[in-house]
């Protein structure tokens, strides 16, 4: 399994984990004792991976603990720049990249992965707007063999011969797919000598009955209509993977000029406009600066971090003015709740005794003054543990979010990575909380319109299928750039992977080492990678202009609830 970019790089509390992460970097730092002498096998040094009852860690130890496993290094330890822990993959990785900074022109690694072993692959989305057509590859069917095509940067031609079993042409993304689960027109463009049908289908079966005739005989159009079945179930009708093109049965001939995929975006609800309130001194001291600020950017959603102390929500008859005028103003107000620690021990404990504050204030206020719903941001995998075990992690997290939710006495909202659908044991936690989730904030952290909707889509899809509203959150905040340094097998090089049971460790060297039984990495490339490909960055009218934009797309998907901004409060 490999660590995308947005697993470390995109959670919502942006400013509030770095410190974290720097913490945690030193607690190893201090941890790590490297000693000089002879070492106890035939190479070079050791490594040693603990995993008491804090966070794992990797040691060099004269003595090997109980509670260590100790795996063989060809590392000098003298030599070695910087080692880290990554999640284990079922084969060996082809590649590696190190993921860091610059500073004073010398690479900071920060952490690695392997190269995606056990992540689920996901094709992008055909785009919307624009002509696909050379995007989809032809193939032709029929037994009789009467189907001949050509396709050029004048469109795509189809000539058939007369014949009496079926015959024609299928259309398939070549590197691409359709996009899922959302009411939406497939146009077509051409001239047809002939009675031509067409039909989106799924891959493997057979074009219906009922599929539509193409004009004849001069240049025209003709739209496929793809959307929620007839009952009015939240469940597509069929979800596209192709388009069949059927031959008459006589001679004919038609020329495609364009394809477009055009979304069906009629809003069945007023999609909100949200953002962040991360420091409770800002409500509590200006909370008429705070309101009159979300006016002006046009919000009806805050999500607030609240005070706790002596197990009660603080200064409880401020936040229950602020939730009235609020609520005058048209602006619902949610609690946001979230640390990486609170899916176990002692986090969990806090975690359920906030909640339990925040339920108890919720129950003594009056109607206009309740909070309008509670959000959870929750993001495990910021856990050096989570390289060890990540179905234990997102278990845990499925289980905190099971008591929050009792505590709170009805649904909640729960912040997710884009990522988390291509991740087998993320889809399981999810389909576990299910029951249990009003909605989902999906962080599609991405600053391109198509990006977006690549990133958007699947979690669009399985609210429309499961009757869950989306949030779309998107990142305003200040993200510095990244240099991305890519190792490849071989015989000599400054970067080994020593695999422990656990987990895998990755280890960098100043000084090139070889071996024929190790696993050795020479550095192959290396790519910086623009914090503006995630964050509008202050952007401010950009990021409005995108969303302008979208709204024309994302209300085909009928689980969309609207946009969530963070880092819009600076």
């Amino acid at each position: 399994m490999s660590w995308p970019k947005a697993w470390r790089r995109e959670p919502l509390r942006r400013r509030e984990r770095r410190p974290v992460m720097h913490h945690l970097v030193r607690i190893l730092m201090l941890q790590a004792t490297l000693l000089v002498g002879s070492t106890l096998s035939a190479y070079a040094d050791w490594l040693d991976l603990c995993k008491g009852s804090s966070d794992p860690v990797l040691l060099r130890n004269e003595l090997n603990p109980g509670i260590c496993e100790r795996q063989d290094s060809v590392m000098k330890r003298a030599d070695v720049t910087w080692e880290g822990l990554i999640a284990k993959s079922p084969t060996e990785p082809s590649s590696l990249v190190i993921e860091g900074s610059t500073k004073d022109g010398h690479f900071v690694p920060e952490r690695a992965r392997g190269d995606n072993a056990d992540a689920l692959p996901r094709l992008a989305l055909l785009p919307f707007g624009v002509n696909v057509l050379s995007l989809l590859d032809p193939t032709v069917f029929g037994r009789e063999k009467r189907v001949f095509i050509k396709k050029d940067g004048y469109g795509l031609r189809l000539i058939c011969k007369p014949g009496k079993a079926p015959a024609g042409s299928i259309l398939k993304p070549r590197a691409h797919r359709f996009p899922q689960g959302l009411d939406q027109t497939i146009a077509i463009e051409g001239v047809a000598r002939g009675e031509f049908r067409f039909a989106a289908t799924v891959a493997g079966a057979d074009a219906p009955t009922t599929a539509l005739i193409f004009p004849r005989n001069e240049m025209s159009k003709m739209e496929l209509s793809l959307g929620l079945n007839s009952s009015g179930l939240n469940t597509p009708r069929h979800d596209a993977d192709q388009i069949v093109v059927l031959c008459p049965e006589s001679a004919g001939k038609i020329e495609i000029k364009s394809i477009i995929l055009q979304p069906d975006a009629k809003p069945a609800k007023p999609a909100i406009l949200a953002s962040w309130v991360w420091k409770p001194e800002e409500w509590q001291r200006k909370p008429g600066e705070v309101l009159a600020w979300a006016k002006s950017m046009q919000l009806d959603r805050l999500y607030l971090q609240l005070d706790i102390v002596s197990g009660q929500v603080a200064q409880p008859e401020v936040l229950g003015a602020f939730l009235v005028e609020a609520a005058d103003l048209g602006i619902a107000v949610f609690a946001v709740e979230g640390d990486p620690g609170m899916i176990r021990g002692d986090g969990r404990n806090n975690a359920l005794a906030r909640t339990g504050a925040i339920s108890r204030f919720q129950e003594a206020a009056t109607p206009s003054g309740r909070l309008a719903g509670i959000q959870y941001d929750i993001e495990p995998y910021i856990l050096p543990a989570y390289a060890f075990d990540r179905r234990t992690m997102w278990n845990d997290w499925s289980d905190t979010l099971k008591q929050l939710h009792a505590l709170w006495r009805g649904k909640v909202e729960v912040v997710v990575p884009f990522w988390l659908t291509d991740d087998l044991y993320g889809q399981e936690a999810i389909e576990r909380i299910r029951p249990f989730i009003s909605s989902l904030a999906v962080m599609s952290y991405r600053t391109e319109d198509q990006a977006i909707v690549n990133v958007s889509e699947p979690w669009l899809t399985w609210g429309v299928l499961h009757g869950v509203d989306i949030v779309i959150a998107l990142e305003n905040g200040p993200i510095p750039d990244e240099v991305h340094r890519s190792y490849v097998r071989s015989e000599t090089g400054t970067a080994e992977l020593v695999r422990f049971s656990a987990a895998d460790a990755v280890v960098l060297s100043d000084v090139p080492v070889s071996s024929k039984e190790k696993m050795i990495y020479r550095f192959n490339h290396e790519i910086t990678v623009s914090g503006s490909r995630i964050s509008f960055q202050g952007k401010l009218p950009t990021l409005l202009a995108t969303i302008d934009r979208l709204r024309s797309t994302f209300p085909a998907w009928r689980s969309f609830s609207g946009f969530a901004l963070h880092g819009l409060k600076q």
